[in-house]
Order: structure tokens, then sequence, then C-alpha cells
């Protein structure tokens, strides 16, 4: 039976069922003559009685989970890891290859060779990187509220990701039932301001692209169809190969870890990718099955971001030639979401509650349907930003000081919205659902007031050089954090144990390793295919008139 947490809250009972199982690590020092199936048969003989103390006294059973050697000699033997390591080798060399090329072809004439090994300059890349300087248009507190989130999201998975190693992990989950524990915990609803970001951009940029706009209303259904198709696989080629690369990265530790650490470690290691998990991963549809059958448990957000860019990206094209049936269709979604969504939340009797939320992971927590309509409200306000665009806004210091008051309290309250444990399964599926609607439109306010020159000192601390830079990085730090806290906590020889001065430290430790990691990994695994996209697949939608 997992762990429970036996507490008092607002004077009665609270029980907290964890889902990491309670494992303990027995070393045995032995000839190599001894097999594992031997040990394994021994073990289970021998703890099939009650001889041990604590057995006796508390009526318990010991279940051998697992015996392995610690071996590492055949690591690179197995098919899939060679298969991995030699094609991320490959990558690497022929982009080190092309940059080099690059430095050499360009003091020549031969254009078409040029633009494309321009691509893959590491130099260019780290450049661009750095450089902070942005154009007047561009809507720059994003920068500070995407950083913003990705670190506050870095902070929780510290923790969630060190879980099955932690020695003392019923002190973690009631730490984490703490009033002032709270706001970091709330990541939990603030990460959907990732999705309302993402369909601000989305929508605000088709609406002000008359180009686009132009071309969608002369097409025909087939040139319509090409261009949509066009426009998919340009997002496709732009987040595939950083997320490809960090699957195999992954799985090559998770294979690592499971022969070298003195941890249990099994397929359902987050990091670990399950035969014929990959192509579920490829196709971005990965969140429609099981956290365990997926490649990367935290990729679930690319997979939803993915769909639900194709489904927006459907109704502005209907938009484009009728935008009375693109409304009727987006109002449609957004009602029969909501319908869903509470049924099934109220049939399934999800609470506000630590176990209740781990125990319903795979059925409301990364799902599509339990996760767009922070997406549709950043569709919302990205037509609401199109509709206002080029209005001229007078400066007033009150309207500033007055909205982002209430602002600031409004999101310091919602900080410990977690705290509320009696909530009803209704009440809750409504905060999931129209709740979330309302706090994306919130969000999406921020960058509003922002753009339309309402953002004050906010505006100067989001759009500052740092955020611009910080940004650029921020999607290969998502990517690669978990793998830095799996690796490092599994290849310890003792368990960790939970404390706030260390898992502060190590909060620390893993943010400057994953921006070391980006800064390194970008200009080879995200910007050269990127580049690619940009001057391949959307130059002929560029220049066509």
């Amino acid at each position: 039976m997992p762990p429970t947490i036996v507490g008092i809250l607002n004077g009665d009972l609270y029980v907290c069922r964890l889902q990491t199982a309670n494992t303990h690590r027995l070393g045995l020092c032995l000839p190599k003559s001894c097999s594992n199936e031997d040990i394994e048969r021994l073990s289970k003989s021998f703890f099939s009685r009650p001889k041990l103390k604590f057995q006796k006294v508390y009526n318990s059973t010991i279940e051998v989970i697992n015996v392995r050697s610690m071996d590492i000699q055949n690591f690179l033997d197995r098919p899939e890891v060679s298969g991995i390591f030699f094609a991320i080798c490959i990558v690497i060399a022929l982009v080190v290859t092309f940059s080099f090329a690059n430095s050499v072809v360009e003091r020549t004439n031969w254009d078409g060779l040029k633009s494309f090994l321009k691509c893959f300059s590491i130099y260019d890349s780290v450049v661009s990187i750095y450089n902070t300087n942005s154009s007047p248009n561009s809507i720059n507190s994003i920068n500070g509220i995407r950083s913003l989130i990705c670190l506050w999201v870095l902070l929780i998975h510290c923790g969630y990701f060190t879980m099955y190693a932690y020695d003392n992990l019923p002190a973690l989950m009631a730490t984490l039932e703490r009033i002032e524990i709270q706001p970091i915990f709330a990541i939990v609803f603030y990460v959907d301001v990732f999705f309302v970001l993402s369909a601000l951009l989305l929508v605000y940029n088709f609406l002000k692209d008359e180009r686009t706009l132009t071309e969608v209303r002369n097409n025909t259904n087939i040139g319509n169809a090409k261009l949509f198709v066009k426009k998919i696989i340009h997002r496709y080629i732009r987040l595939t190969p950083a997320f490809i690369f960090t699957v195999g990265l992954g799985h090559i530790l998770s294979v690592y870890i499971q022969q070298s650490t003195s941890f249990h470690i099994d397929e359902t290691f987050d990091a670990y990718c399950p035969q014929n998990a990959l192509w579920n991963s490829v196709f971005y549809i990965h969140n429609l099955f099981e956290v365990k059958d997926m490649c990367l448990a935290w990729s679930w957000y690319l997979a939803c971001d993915m769909q639900f860019y194709i489904i927006i990206l459907f109704i502005l094209f209907v938009y484009a030639r009728n935008p009375a049936t693109a409304k009727v269709m987006f109002v449609a979604l957004c009602a029969v979401l909501t319908s869903v969504l509470i049924y099934l939340d109220v049939d399934m009797n999800v609470l506000p509650r630590l176990d209740s939320i781990f125990d319903h992971l795979d059925e409301f927590y990364i799902e599509p349907w339990n996760r767009m309509h922070p997406y549709l409200a950043g569709c919302t306000v990205g037509y609401i930003m199109f509709q206002i665009k080029g209005k001229k806004f007078s400066e007033n210091r009150y309207i500033t000081l007055s909205y982002w008051t209430v602002t600031a309290a409004t999101i310091v309250g919602s900080l410990f919205l977690t705290s509320f444990k009696e909530s009803t399964a209704l009440n809750f599926a409504l905060a999931l659902s129209v709740g979330r609607y309302v706090m994306g439109v919130f969000a999406g306010s921020w960058v509003v007031m922002c753009h339309i020159g309402y953002g004050g000192i906010v505006n100067t601390i989001l759009s500052s050089r740092f955020f611009v830079h910080l940004n650029k990085v921020s999607y290969i730090m998502y990517l690669i954090h978990p793998i830095l806290i799996l690796f490092f906590n599994s290849t310890q020889e003792s368990s960790p144990h939970f404390d706030l001065p260390s898992l502060a430290l190590s909060i620390f430790g893993i943010m400057l390793l994953s921006y070391v990691a980006a800064v390194i990994l970008s200009p080879i695994f995200e910007l050269p295919f990127q580049k690619l996209s940009d001057e391949y697949v959307m130059k002929k939608s560029k220049t066509k008139k």
C-alpha cells in the first residue's frame, strides 16, 4: 500500500494517499557466480515469513520488487541506446561541419548554398541568443511573463521529480499542504499562462498579417489546404528537433540510471521512453495516453499546444473568409468543452487535494479537453488586441496604478486557492473550466495593458533585456531541466533528505545548469532548424502575390 499522510485540516481528519511506493533498498556484496535469479528467489523466501521484528509487531509483509546488479559495462550494447547516441553525434557533427563550411562559403557568390549553410552558423545563433534588441511593434511583455512562468515551473519540478528519491517523502507532501507554501504549488494553475500566450500570439499575428488574410481569401480550397499544412509543418519543424533530442537523451540517461543507480527505476520513470511511445511523441498525440506510456512525462504540454494550434488555425482560416461562421465555431467549441469537462470531472469526483489530483493525473491533467480553456482565453485576448490595434490611448497614471493594484491583489489571492480542500467536485470542475477561462483572460489582460501603454514599471521589468534574452532559451530550459534533476538525484549514493534549505539550493543549481545547457544546445538542436523552416518552408508564402 502506498504511504499515507494523516493530519487535521479545519478540525477534520485529512488523509492523503501518495502514489509513490515506499520502497527500501538493500545492498549486498556477493560473488559474481550469484545470479540475479538466485538472489531474488532466496530473498523472496527469506521475506515471505515474518522474521523481522517490525513485521511481527505491525503484522506487515515485505515484497521483493526487483533484484539487479549495478553493472554498466554493457550500457552501450543495447541497440536503441547505441542508435540514439549515434544519431545525436551525427546531428552535432553535421551542424558543426555546416557551420565551419558557412565561414568558408560566405566569401563566395554561391547564394543558394550560402543561404542554406548560414542557417547552421553557430556563431550567428549564439549572437542571436544574446541580441536583446526588438522591433517597435513586438509585444515585449510576453518575454518576461513566459520567462517567469518557466522559472516557476522549474522551481516546483525540483521537488516533484525528486519524490521517488526522498527518504522522507511524507515530509514533502505535508509541507506542500502548509499555507505559506501554496504560492509555489499554485503553478499547477499558472502553467496555463503558457497556453494563453501561445494562443494570443497565434491569433494576433494571424489577424494583423494582411498578406496572409488576402491569400486565404483569394485561394481555392486546395490552395488553402496547402497553406494550412505548410503552417503546421513550419511549427512542427521549429519545435520537434529539440524535443526529439531531449526524448533521446532522456531515454539514454534512463537506461544508464536503471543499471547504475541504487534506486528502483523501471519503465514508469519520467524520462524513460517506452517501446513504440516515440511515434506518439513524433505525431504529438502522446497526451492521449497514460503518463507511464509517454516519452518525457512533462512533454504533455507540447502535445496539447500543437493540437490547440491546429484547431485554432483552422478556425482562423474560416474567419478569413467568413468571420461570422468562425465566431459561431469558436463559441460552440467553448460550450462543448465546458460541458464535457464538467461532466467528466464530476463523474470522476476530482477534488482539489493532492491525492485526488495524483489519482486522476492521466484523466484530468494532461488531456487536451481539460487544458484548452486557457488557450481559448488567449484567443479571445488576441482578438481583442487586434480590434484595438492602432488606437491611441492617452497616458493615465490613475488607470495604470488602479489596474496593477487590483491585479497584484488578485494574483496574491489566487496563489492560495490550492489551500481550499473542502470544495465539492462540481465547484472544482467549474474552477477547472470556467475559472481557467476567466483566469486566462485575466492573464492575457496583462499583455494588453502593457502593450497599449498602461504597463508602467511592470512593463519596464517584463520587457527588460534580461527577459528578452531568457525567453529565447526558455524552451530548451523547459525540456532539459527535469532530465538534469533526475540525473543528479539518481546518481547519488544515498537518498536525499527533504528540507527547505537543501531544496532551495538545488533549485538554484538546476536553474543555472538548465540555462547553461540551453545556451549550448539551442544553437545545435533548435535555432538551425527554425532558420531552415523560415528560409524554405515559409519563404514561398511570403513572396507569393
